[in-house]
């Protein structure tokens, strides 16, 4: 539990700082996402402790957190037969030095790694647009839609939307290639780890606590309250 409470608590406190969620008790950004089997939270350590932390979220019960804002696209892409995930709730601790961009780095590279692994052909982000850049020039990211959005799951903030091509990834030998494999992960690494059914039961109470009042929306257009929203613990896995 501690990496996890560690990793959701990076992401809640670089949201806090930038207004983009409200306050709550356990002091954790954690969605209904997190509560799927579906959704892996990795967390990037140097020697100074916590630096940086990723959820991703595979395609699933909930679809993904970026639909609320493009849902058409994301459509298109199910249309042709892709397989998505979305790296969301991406955090870093501030005032970082360069050993804890250099952790962010590595924990990017694992993570797309990991999606690579799972056979997905898309992971897909929606960012600020002055981050967009960064993410096309330093990993060969594209746009996914055209311009930028008001993002529900950032209280309406300016959000576009990029793709990470996992079937045509950056050539051998460029830049962004030798970033993302600079250490090739095996696959005993890359596999998903169980997280122990006590750890997923509290996350699921701290998440009723934070939210008792909300629900949780699937994508076939039914609700269910949070209290009802259960899974299958056995099936859960998570990678920090």
């Amino acid at each position: 539990m501690a990496n996890l409470r560690a990793s959701l608590g990076l992401a809640y406190d670089a949201y806090r700082k930038g207004g983009l969620t409200t306050p709550n008790s356990s002091r954790m950004r954690i969605t209904p996402y997190h509560l799927l089997p579906t959704t892996e939270v990795f967390l990037g350590v140097d020697e100074s402790g916590p630096v940086c932390t990723l959820s991703m979220v595979h395609d699933g019960k909930l679809g993904l957190p970026m639909e609320n804002t493009f849902s058409g696209e994301i459509a298109e892409l199910r249309k042709a037969g892709f397989r998505c995930a979305e790296g969301s709730c991406l955090a870093y601790r501030l005032g970082g030095s360069e050993t804890s961009f250099a952790t962010v780095a590595k924990l990017m590279s694992f993570a797309i790694q990991c999606a690579a692994h799972r056979e997905f052909d898309y992971i897909l982000l929606a960012v600020h647009p002055r981050h967009a850049p960064f993410y096309c020039r330093f990993y060969g990211a594209e746009y996914l839609a055209d311009g930028a959005q008001p993002h529900e799951a950032v209280h309406g903030s300016p959000a576009v939307a990029l793709k990470f091509n996992l079937k045509q990834l950056p050539p051998a030998g460029s830049r962004s290639y030798k970033r993302i494999f600079a250490v090739r992960h095996s696959a005993t690494e890359l596999k998903y780890r169980p997280l122990r059914p006590a750890v997923l039961a509290e996350l699921e109470r701290l998440y009723v606590q934070d939210n008792a009042r909300e629900t949780v929306p699937f994508t076939e257009g039914r609700e269910r309250s949070v209290e009802a929203n259960r899974f299958d613990r056995r099936e859960n896995r998570i990678a920090v």
